[in-house]
């Protein structure tokens, strides 16, 4: 008779969930799978496409050649200095600059994953100022002659680059060529300019059709820089070191600007360090946009997951309460099928999802799985009305779930609240049961 008691009863369950941890650890391992599956599909397509893009703003490199005195130690206390000469850089910053981008994206496919890539059509203008050319030049120590100054661009993946771009300097147009000339700067291309032109401000103009995916990230190394970017994407991510000062995001898609300044960026820094091979900073200045769904079906349903043994409790606790406070008997095989089929709920989702969308899949799991729990408790207990009203409370839970998912911002709060007003209502449920009573009516003993 012992074990029929309420303890023995609770002890069974208890295991009944610990058991249904196996299963719901599985799913979360195939939705991470899912995952690893199309991180690789994204990064197949970026392969064959083209990756993230990173521009820098047009620098001009003014190489020269500089003689120093290196002392050489010839032992016993002797030293001679020797004469020789280096080529050093000036790398110069333009005084203002702005760039206009206009983004369209598209999906690209791999097998059922896809994700967004673009076409960027990039128009810059700006100007470099004589008098800061000027001023580098007479701070020269050793100088012995000036090398072919080149208008450099910065671009992380040069497959980006359509059509052959063409610089406007002055009124002239000049062609670039492949590579940044300067190696520290990474990937890029670099326009030769005549010695002559810098003598007097230069204006200049810049258009370059560039494609990428995932992200666009912009570097402003400029004194002032303002920047505009106009895409058809609908749910932007903006990424960086500086957020845009305004923006607007509509289901057209979205626009921003940017206006940054040497002070904020610390560009003249850079430029320092860049000139001596130290060009690691260059990170610390970028600000973009990034074309990735910030959550996506395979975050939204690990989330979910996370609130799976607390729907399968609340269920087994309505079991319980059920058996206490009815005649009815439900045999531990009840408990885990019911769990069995909360707990299929997430692999349905996962799959349902991955091919019509998370909104979609969701209603349809819950549809499934509410339907199957009233037909076989409708069984169970010979009582529709009472099957009933417990499908109905599981898809409610389902339902608040959704807003949870939904919110990301109260998401936290959302939930700590469903498991307070869950566990509120329980206690209230329960707070004039005699529980010592129960346990020995379900023993069979006679109450005292």
């Amino acid at each position: 008779m012992f074990r029929n008691t309420l303890f023995i009863k609770c002890v069974t369950i208890a295991t009944l969930i610990l058991l249904l941890l196996i299963p719901l650890t599985m799913i979360r391992g195939i939705v991470f799978e899912r995952n690893e599956y199309r991180e690789s599909a994204v990064w197949d397509i970026a392969d064959s496409w083209t990756g993230a893009q990173t521009l820098f703003a047009p620098l001009i490199r003014l190489p020269y050649e500089q003689r120093y005195t290196e002392t050489l130690n010839k032992g016993r206390g002797e030293s001679v200095n020797l004469e020789k000469t280096r080529t050093a850089y000036y790398l110069i910053l333009a005084h203002e600059f702005e760039i206009d981008t206009k983004v369209a994206t598209q999906l690209r496919k791999r097998g059922i994953y896809s994700t967004p890539v673009y076409d960027a059509q990039v128009n810059m203008s700006g100007e470099f100022l004589a008098r800061d050319i000027a001023r580098l030049k007479a701070s020269t120590k050793g100088f012995v002659r000036w090398g072919t100054p080149n208008l450099i661009l910065g671009v992380a993946d040069l497959r980006g680059i359509g059509a052959k771009p063409s610089l406007d300097l002055q009124g002239q147009t000049y062609a670039f060529e492949p590579g940044t000339s300067y190696a520290k700067l990474g990937n890029g291309i670099h326009a030769p300019l005549p010695e002559a032109a810098l003598s007097r401000d230069l204006p200049f103009t810049l258009s370059l059709t560039l494609r990428g995916s995932q992200q666009l990230h912009l570097i402003p190394t400029a004194a002032d820089a303002r920047i505009h970017m106009q895409s058809d994407w609908q749910h932007p991510k903006f990424v960086g070191r500086f957020l845009p000062g305004t923006r607007s995001i509509t289901d057209e898609g979205f626009t921003a600007e940017w206006s940054v300044s040497a002070f904020s960026t610390g560009a003249n820094d850079f430029v320092l360090a860049c000139q001596t091979g130290n060009c690691s900073g260059r990170n610390a200045m970028s600000l973009g946009v990034s074309f990735i769904e910030t959550v996506d079906v395979y975050t939204q349903t690990d989330r979910a997951t996370k609130y799976a043994i607390l729907f399968i409790l609340l269920t087994f606790v309505a079991f319980l309460l059920t058996e206490t406070l009815t005649d009815r008997r439900l045999h531990p095989v009840h408990y885990l099928l019911v769990g069995a089929a909360l707990s299929i709920f997430y692999l349905l989702l996962i799959s349902l999802a991955e091919h019509t969308g998370f909104a979609m899949a969701y209603c349809s799991a819950t549809a499934a799985c509410t339907a199957l729990i009233w037909f076989y408790l409708k069984g169970v207990f010979g009582d529709t009305r009472l099957a009933a009203i417990y499908a109905g409370a599981i898809a409610a839970l389902y339902a608040t779930l959704y807003m949870i998912l939904r919110s990301e911002d109260f998401a936290l709060l959302m939930g700590s609240l469903l498991l307070f007003g869950a566990l509120a209502l329980i206690m209230l449920s329960t707070r004039r049961l005699d529980w010592h009573r129960i346990s020995m009516r379900l023993s069979g003993r006679p109450p005292s």
